[in-house]
Formats: C-alpha cells, structure tokens, sequence
C-alpha cells in the first residue's frame, strides 16, 4: 500500500533535524548497565511523588 499515486516520483527529504536525548539517557547511573536502583538507595520522597505524578494510588493500609 502507497500514500502517494503510483505515477508520482519519490522526492528527496532533507536531513532529519537533530531530536533531545531520552532523559532515561542523562540518569546517573553508577554502574553503567541500566539496571534500576537497589531499593535501599531509592528516595522514598522522590519514589512517592514520581508515582503520584503517573498516576498511581496507594490503596488498602
């Protein structure tokens, strides 16, 4: 399937204009591999307002 007619020639893009990093890309990350944190270096304030602002809620007790 085309978006374009059959007939029509392909025309040339530009170059793609340069995008910003992933900010998963500028995270310190001590040992290099990409692996998350240890649960005992993890901020619970930071922990708690990053699941607050995705839209998580804490339920039961």
């Amino acid at each position: 399937m085309t978006h374009r007619p059959a007939g029509e020639p392909r025309r040339s893009v530009g170059p793609l204009r340069p995008v910003r990093p992933h900010p998963a890309d500028a995270l310190d990350d001590p040992l290099g591999d990409g692996r998350p944190p240890e649960s005992g270096t993890v901020d619970p304030a930071v922990l708690t307002a990053l699941l607050h602002r995705h839209g998580w809620r804490r339920r039961g007790g």
